[in-house]
């Protein structure tokens, strides 16, 4: 893979994908709570969106970002791109 052309636009548009991940995860659910409505919540759905939505949310962005610079750091170390965590025998 070459070098990226545009590196502005590429972490942009990155930046974007992963804006808008986060607001369809935080108003999708069981409980529909359109984004129009965001100034004007009622009391169910404020406890739902930041007591629920929101914590689970961050959480699994976290866990997904640890885990990226988890693979990244053996792939560095390891200097192989097609290292995991098998290989160093911390699966367990």
């Amino acid at each position: 893979m070459g070098p990226i052309k545009h590196p502005l636009a590429f972490w942009g548009s990155l930046f974007a994908i992963t804006l808008g991940i986060l607001a369809i995860g935080l108003f999708s659910g069981p409980i529909h709570i359109p984004s129009s409505h965001l100034l004007h919540l009622s009391h169910i759905e404020t406890q739902v969106l930041f007591e629920i939505r929101l914590p689970r949310l961050l959480t699994a962005f976290l866990v997904g970002a640890c885990l990226a610079t988890a693979g990244a750091a053996f792939q560095g170390v390891l200097q192989n791109p097609l290292a995991d965590p098998y290989v160093l025998g911390v699966s367990a």
